[in-house]
């Protein structure tokens, strides 16, 4: 998996650079720098008038303290995405798009004054379809999407020093709204 993320980053970068020195793109809008609840802080170039490529960043927490137990998670999420507007990045129109990546999960638990790690990373694939508003630099996106994760197992380490339980594989499909809010260069 590991290559082929080097691989996949690798394309995208060169296909950024190809698409920035693209003369016919020089006077259209090419860069999109957007926040979506759905792939959270994605940068999006323009390859072409109909098809975008972009790397996306999120990353998010929770904790909970009672009765002198406590957890916490972290997850990061790094990937990829390529996107097909119906009328051109930049005008207003549907959008079907398509990302894969990784999430880097951790998670502690304090029980009994004994601390329980786990650290795992999962797979993903997503897909969204919806409308996108441009008006000058601001551009604003309504969708429906699904991801599609997979985590192997992995261990649960305690503090103590004695071995914890291993945690299955699992893996899921999570669907909801892509609303996203954006700036266009």
């Amino acid at each position: 998996m590991k290559n082929f993320l080097v691989c996949f980053w690798t394309l995208l970068f060169k296909l950024a650079l190809i698409t920035l020195s693209t003369s016919s793109l020089a006077q259209a809008k090419y860069m999109n720098v957007r926040y979506s609840l759905f792939h959270g802080g994605l940068l999006e170039f323009a390859v072409g008038n109909r098809l975008g490529l972009g790397v996306n960043y999120n990353s998010f927490g929770y904790a909970s303290i009672s009765s002198g137990n406590s957890y916490s998670i972290s997850v990061t999420q790094m990937g990829g995405l390529i996107s097909l507007y119906s009328n051109g990045m930049g005008s207003n129109s549907w959008y079907v798009a398509g990302g894969a990546g990784v999430f880097a999960t951790n998670y502690k638990q304090s029980l009994s004054g004994i601390d329980y790690t786990y650290k795992g990373s999962a797979t993903y694939f997503s897909g969204t379809a919806g409308y996108h508003w441009f008006w000058d630099v601001f551009n604003l996106n309504l969708g429906l999407g699904f991801l599609n994760y997979s985590y192997p197992s992995a261990p649960l380490v305690a503090s103590n020093g004695n071995a914890g339980a291993t945690i299955g594989a699992f893996s899921g499909v999570v669907t909801g709204l892509d609303l996203g809010i954006g700036l266009a260069f």
